[in-house]
């Protein structure tokens, strides 16, 4: 099948990058860090706790793991337990393990680096009479006086916000519901909206807007009544202000269930339970047309809920006296016990279980009224629950699995714990991830719960899933009580993490907790221990700059020298990569060796200078370091300070004796040639006031002034050139500083460079390219004018040909465009190529610059040596708005390539209906062909563009204009597959049976393409199904060498002649379905009926055909379905011996298996023994030697 292929002969030219540009900050080649464990990073080696907020929507509870798969305890406060889900406001205690560290250290390191942040500096405790730190200016209340629950803007959106200055806005809109009677002779159908407004100041008590009172009489009086209340009190205001009611013609509203926020359909009921008002709650059950267990559309509260969770005992009993459901759940499944039990309202809970309440209800994730309780620590609650069966021994189903002691362990809530133990709690009870009331008390640091605990016979030394004991948890956060308590105990000290190694003394060093650290050493902890990686506790805390620590495990015999595994660093390399003057000072005093080289090669002294830290430095070189020790890349401390521009540090060094002429190994840098790249200017200037040499030039040629002008900055070239800068010192590759500082369009730089006696005609080595074309090219405009004003040839040609205009059209920088058009750019030189800058414009769609050019006299005619012009490049890719400027500047709509190609066709052949459109309304030739007689609708065809088909065969298209090759759109567009393209030509008039090259018709051609749909297109066309080409070849015969099974099926379902053989050697679909293994097409074959024993001119079956290809399934077939396996070919051979022949060990297993009549034959024996000789002089030893076997038994 013949495709016609895109041809490209006229690719953008490449705007090719003018030369390298890392001319930047040099690269500091260092070793990565050691691989710091989950907990040396300030993560924790404690789960995700025993519990978390039971207010928080488990649904949306977050559910990651934590570094490595460490986790940390977050434990609610009891007061968030009974947040309502929108306001929740989650108080975490996170835990953090093995090593907390100060975030203030953010110096960049060389070195490995384990952030430690104590976990007891995360703690923020809650007591009950707190005042949340978002409320600023709150007067702390008893957290029952008033609901937590009742913002009061979101609950009544007509109520205006609190005001910025804390004033009452002027006036309030308060609704009054529908009802039955009416107001002034009228019925009211919809809410009744009534403004009243005040006079005066603030409320003197909260001094905030949302002012409290009662309205006035004839208001107060109605059934369901807004009431405004400050969200701070819960009785109201005692400020009485004066109050004027607008229309006072309002009825007594009697519809205690209408909604009061249509968006939660909360109704007044509601309202009154969650504010406690029993006195109209009372009134609205007694008229009794409330509907006492309606929900909050959004929480799924009922007005039970509201009421348990606020602690309003009278409105509870009211409720539940009136039948209300004691049992539903909202929508987190949340009854009104699991409230009140989460916030210890003790005789409401007596209340719900004396009224039948199901206290073994639970929520979504398994928590359960015994568990909040728990948590907030409510012991009169838990007792409760308790002697009414709550079972203590039930964990929650979530990923924690905590039980009730755990809950309450890790609360710290001793006398709940003790509860729970005399009730039969088991004390070692341990979570899904291995936790246990004795780990969550010791972390929490809860001495009473502890104690308790160790009493009650809890294991001392059980640690969770990831090695954490309790004497480790208590470690961590510094808890040095319960450390001693629980090594009083028989607690082991010497239990390490599992996957880290870490053991409490590591932690509690790390974490910076002296005392902890000295009470692990007296009990006999070894001050030496690694943990993986090589991480001792001295490294732990002399990089948390932990001094104390550092000092006390000195005096215990650490060995300061004790390096990490990875990198080989030592305590002190780590202490002056963060900074920590006093813990590098104790470990210098205990001899640390000043001069250490970890594995890459770096001293303390490099990486405190790369981090300037001046009085680690100093105290550094007052010690005697080498100041010239450089790593194995050759950067010495002075070339990282210059890098980072830590002038201080340079002048610390330089006046210490350092070189500042070393130099890297892999560039050649030196400290001055860094930092004025990295624009340094104080920093450079102190080198060369030390004598540093300002033309030093690096391994590739490039200066200080180089590195400088390339990123811009002005400063440090200025100082440069006024200490002697060559201006025109170039690198290897010929560019020079004016090159690179006009590449990245640095025209202050520029400047300078220019006055200083920069070559603005130095041409580059490789491209020959020069700075003003540099900045054309880039489009940086100002430094294009700068360039042209300091006398820049505007048409210099660099050894392609291409010029500044050029490149500044190729990229559509219109600015620099115009300012080389004004100083008189050729606008007609092409490069050696043919391409001008309006072509290139052109082929880039930058429609402005065409515009331009054209008005500037561009001749839109010129060809590239291909022969194609602008409007040629700008219909092939597409560009309707260039194409358009073209064609009204008088482009030639049919000029011809060198190939014969027009602008329609390249818009054709690529799919762009819209400039299709455009040349067809120019007078295009629609029937011009390329060479190879190729038409525009031809190729469109090809790729199934049947919208510019459509345009095409509209204007006249010739849908019968075969190429030389003989093909027409048709055929090619059946062979590509496009149906929708094939629907459109038949639709035009073209014959369905039209015949092509070799006789082929359409439906041949998707017969032998697979193309199912337009197979069945075709035929409902009433395409001629038997018609065969020129060699007899029909549509079915090609489908079934192709094996499209389901094209062969629809064939034969529509009347496929499966029998029809072919001219020249007379083979039949069958046989060459099974000559090339088509297993499903042979079985629809045959039970269409072909002829399974059909021989072909040679006599060949299809069986021969298939034993001869080694397809034993369809061998397989063919003999169930009555092939003769003895019938020769003309040739006198049979299938049996044709397999043998070829090696087809399975075939010829196949063929014995259905007729071994065949060594009855003398003739047939012969011809296998030959076949046998054959087949080992062939090395098929396997076969030869079955089938010798089998001839020899047979005879």
């Amino acid at each position: 099948m013949f495709v016609l292929q895109e041809v490209q002969d006229d690719d953008p030219p490449d705007s090719d990058s003018t030369f390298e540009k890392d001319v930047g900050k040099a690269n500091l080649s260092t070793e990565p860090s050691d691989e710091i464990p989950c907990e040396a990073e300030g993560s924790s080696l404690i789960d995700t706790g025993p519990f978390e907020d039971p207010c928080q929507d488990s649904t949306t509870a977050t559910d990651e793991p934590q570094h490595g798969g460490e986790t940390e305890v977050r434990i609610s406060s009891e007061e968030d337990v009974g947040a309502t889900d929108a306001e929740c406001s989650t108080e975490s205690v996170e835990s953090q393990t093995a090593a907390g560290g100060s975030k203030a250290d953010q110096s960049v390191s060389t070195e490995e680096s384990i952030n430690y942040v104590p976990a007891d500096e995360t703690k923020l405790k809650v007591d009950d009479h707190s005042v949340a730190a978002s409320e600023p200016g709150s007067i702390p209340l008893p957290s029952d006086s008033l609901p937590q629950e009742y913002p009061l803007a979101q609950e009544y959106p007509f109520v205006e916000e609190p005001s910025q200055d804390f004033y009452c806005p002027v006036t309030y809109d308060v609704m009054v519901e529908p009802h039955l009677t009416s107001c002034c002779g009228k019925n009211l159908s919809e809410r009744a909206v009534f403004r009243i407004q005040r006079e005066g100041n603030p409320c003197p008590l909260c001094r905030r807007s949302n002012w409290s009172t009662l309205l006035n009489k004839e208001l107060q009086d109605m059934v369901g009544a807004l009431r405004v209340f400050c969200p701070h009190v819960d009785r109201g205001c005692k400020w009485k202000g004066k109050l004027r009611q607008f229309d006072s013609h309002v009825e007594h509203c009697s519809k205690g269930d209408a909604p009061v926020q249509e968006s939660t359909r909360e109704t007044v009921l509601h309202d009154a339970a969650k504010r406690g008002d029993a006195e109209t709650v009372q009134r609205l059950l007694s008229a009794g047309n409330v509907d006492i267990n309606s929900t909050n559309a959004i929480t799924g509260e009922t007005a039970l809920h509201l009421s348990s969770k606020g602690g309003h005992v009278e409105v509870v009993c009211l409720l539940v006296k009136a039948g209300a459901d004691l049992n539903t759940v909202d929508k987190n499944n949340r009854t009104p016990l699991f409230w009140a039990s989460a916030r210890g309202h003790t005789k409401i809970v007596e209340i719900l279980l004396k009224g039948g309440a199901d206290f073994c209800s639970r929520r979504k994730d398994g928590i359960s009224p015994l568990h909040v309780a728990c948590l907030g620590g409510h012991t009169d609650v838990v007792d409760l629950l308790v002697q009414a069966g709550a079972d203590i021994h039930l964990a929650s189903t979530d990923k924690y699995g905590s039980d009730s002691l755990m809950i309450a362990a890790t609360k710290g809530h001793t006398a709940t714990v003790q509860r729970l133990l005399e009730a039969g709690a088991t004390v070692n009870h341990k979570s899904k991830a291995g936790w246990t009331p004795l780990i969550c008390a010791s972390l929490g640091g809860h001495m009473g719960v502890v104690k308790l605990l160790l009493e009650k016979g809890a294991d001392v030394n059980i640690c969770s899933k990831h090695g954490c004991s309790p004497v480790y948890a208590a470690s961590e956060n510094g808890h040095t009580d319960v450390v001693d308590l629980l090594i009083q105990a028989g607690a082991d000290i010497h239990l390490s993490s599992i996957e880290y190694g870490i053991v409490p003394l590591e932690i509690a060093s790390g974490s910076g907790h002296t005392e902890t650290v000295r009470r692990l050493l007296q009990a006999g902890a070894p001050v030496n221990h690694q943990r993986k990686g090589g991480f001792s506790a001295v490294f732990l805390a002399s990089q948390g700059g932990h001094t104390d620590v550092v000092d006390l495990l000195i005096q215990e015999g650490a060995d300061i020298h004790l390096a990490t595994t990875k990198s080989g660093t030592v305590p002190l390399g780590i202490a002056a990569t963060l900074g920590h003057t006093e813990t590098v000072q104790r470990l210098l005093e205990a001899g640390a060796t000043v001069n250490y080289q970890n594995k890459n090669g770096i001293t303390a002294l490099l990486n405190a200078a790369m981090n300037g830290h001046v009085q680690v430095v100093r105290l550094l070189l007052e010690k005697g370091v080498s100041v010239n020790v450089c790593n194995k890349d050759g950067f010495s401390p002075v070339y990282l300070a210059s890098q980072e521009g830590h002038t201080d540090v340079v002048d610390l060094l330089v006046k210490a004796g350092a070189d500042i002429h070393l130099a890297t190994t892999k560039s050649g840098g030196v400290p001055l040639e860094i930092a004025a790249a990295s624009g340094h200017t104080e920093t450079a200037k102190c080198l060369l006031d030390a004598g540093a040499i300002v033309n030093y030039q690096r391994k590739d040629g490039r200066t200080p002034l180089f590195g400088a002008s390339f990123n811009g900055h002005a400063g440090v070239v200025r100082l440069l050139l006024e200490r002697g800068a060559g201006v025109n010192i170039c690198d290897k590759g010929n560019v020079s500083p004016i090159s690179v500082a006009s590449q990245n369009g640095h025209a202050d730089v520029v400047d300078l460079l220019v006055q200083a006696g920069a070559d603005i005609h130095r041409p580059i080595t490789e491209y020959g390219s020069v700075p003003l074309e540099i900045a054309a090219e880039n489009g940086h405009a100002e430094t294009v004018q700068r360039l042209l004003e300091a006398g820049a040839a505007v048409d210099f040609r660099r050894k392609d040909g291409r010029t500044p205009l050029f490149f500044a059209s190729f990229n559509g920088h219109l600015p620099v465009v115009r300012i080389l058009l004004e100083k008189g750019a050729g606008v007609n030189i092409c490069d050696k190529d043919g391409f001008s800058p309006i072509f290139v414009a052109s082929q880039n769609g930058h429609t402005e610059i065409v515009d331009l050019l054209v008005q500037e006299g561009a001749d839109i005619h010129l060809a590239t040596k291909n022969g194609n012009i602008p409007l040629g490049i700008a219909s092939e890719n597409g560009h309707a708005e260039t194409v358009q400027r073209l064609l009204e500047a008088g482009a030639m709509t049919n000029y011809q390539k060198k190939d014969g190609r027009t602008p329609l066709f390249g818009a054709s052949f690529n799919g762009h209906a819209e400039v299709v459109r455009l040349l067809l309304e120019r007078g295009a030739g629609v029937n011009i062909c390329d060479k190879d007689g190729f038409s525009p609708v031809f190729v469109a065809c090809q790729k199934g563009d049947t919208d510019v088909v459509d345009l095409l065969v509209t204007a006249g298209a010739d849908i019968h204009l075969a190429s030389k090759f003989l093909i027409v759109p048709l055929e090619i567009a059946v062979d590509s597959g496009h149906i929708e393209t094939v629907q459109r030509l038949l639709e035009t008039g073209v014959p369905v049976d039209y015949q092509c090259r070799g006789g082929r018709t359409p439906l041949f051609c998707a017969s032998l393409g697979g193309h199912v749909t337009i197979v069945r297109l075709l035929l409902e066309q009433g395409a001629g199904i038997n018609i065969c080409d020129e060699g007899g070849f029909s549509p079915v015969y090609a489908a079934c060498q192709e094996g499209h099974t389901d094209v062969v099926d629809l064939l034969i379902q529509s009347g496929a002649d499966v029998n029809l053989s072919t001219t020249e050697c007379g083979s039949v679909p069958l046989e060459v379905a099974a000559e090339n293994g088509h297993t499903e097409a042979v079985q629809v074959l045959l039970e269409a009926g072909a002829t399974v024993n059909h021989q072909n001119k040679e006599g060949k079956t299809p069986l021969h055909s298939a034993s001869a290809e080694g397809h034993a399934e369809v061998v397989r077939l063919l003999l169930e379905k009555g092939a003769n396996s003895n019938i020769a070919d003309k040739y006198d051979r049979l299938p049996l011996g044709i397999a043998a022949e070829m090696g087809h060990t399975d075939t010829v297993q196949r063929l014995l298996e259905a007729d071994d009549t065949v060594f009855h034959q003398s003739k047939t024996v012969s011809a296998l023994h030959s076949s046998v000789k054959k087949q080992r002089s062939k090395d098929y030893e396997s076969t030869s030697i079955q089938l010798e076997s089998i001839a020899h038994l047979k005879n």
